[in-house]
């Protein structure tokens, strides 16, 4: 795991094409939620390659106050960063029917 700042504007880079604030959303993760997101962050970047464009987060550490807040029902892997949810940048596609996800 390899840690790199971003001279310009201090993002953490946790792979290639990711940086931690996309998995994060202003919440502030612990070194066990840290290492998951590099783990989640390499899986990303492989499908991107695969799919030949890169997936956009859109769901990765969400805290359970945040969930109630969103009405969500409770996703302990979410809670954990154990898991991610994210879809497809494609030009005319609907990004809730191309919403997927995966987990460690």
């Amino acid at each position: 795991m390899k840690v790199k700042r971003k001279a310009s504007n201090g993002r953490i880079a946790v792979s290639k094409h990711y940086f931690l604030d996309e998995f994060c959303h202003g919440e502030k993760p612990n070194p066990f939620q840290v290492m998951n997101i590099f783990a989640l962050a390499a899986k990303l970047e492989a499908i991107g390659k695969e799919k030949g464009h890169m997936p956009v987060v859109s769901n990765c550490l969400v805290t359970p106050l945040r969930q109630s807040l969103l009405h969500m029902g409770y996703d302990a892997q979410l809670a954990n960063a154990e898991a991610v949810e994210f879809w497809f940048d494609v030009e005319g596609v609907d990004p809730r029917h191309t919403s997927d996800r995966i987990t460690l």
